[in-house]
């Protein structure tokens, strides 16, 4: 990390910004090319659980090439100045590197599905049937390694 003046190593604060960010960007690499995609997230178990369709551009990548990051960003604000060429931005974010995984088991797709359901909805979590289960794809990221980083006010 080139600003290790802006480098948080606090677990607990690591916690919180997987925790705050509403959204994270899936990074991964298609045949040498950069392929980014917005995604909803829940951070449980020590690893970033997604949901998508059961098809699609991001399985075809991660089935041959798992390795992907993950990068969420909260409390972002502007700073002006002056000099234009003194504008900055405060922010907390996290970049999250590791291996990601097609989950095809009912459980835990079911569980996770739980958890990404009450995170956005504040639902009590719904049973989900093998039907529904199987309508979707569950993807789970296991980090190798964690970084973040912040410019706080």
């Amino acid at each position: 990390m080139r600003r290790k003046d802006r480098e948080i190593l606090d677990e607990q604060f690591i916690e919180k910004v997987l925790k705050d960010s509403i959204y994270g960007n899936l990074g991964l690499c298609d045949d040498g090319a950069p392929y980014v995609v917005p995604m909803n997230y829940v951070w449980s178990d020590n690893k970033i659980w997604l949901h998508c369709a059961s098809e699609g551009r991001k399985l075809d990548i991660i089935r041959t090439n798992p390795k992907v990051c993950f990068q969420v960003s909260v409390e972002t604000e502007l700073v002006t100045s002056e000099n234009p060429c003194s504008y900055g931005m405060f922010y907390s974010s996290v970049m999250i590197f590791g291996i990601a995984s097609i989950i095809e088991e009912h459980e835990e797709k079911s569980k996770v599905l739980g958890e990404i359901l009450q995170r956005y909805s504040n639902k009590i979590p719904h049973q989900f049937t093998q039907e529904e289960t199987k309508r979707v794809t569950v993807i789970s990221i296991k980090p190798d390694n964690i970084t973040c980083k912040a410019r706080l006010k």
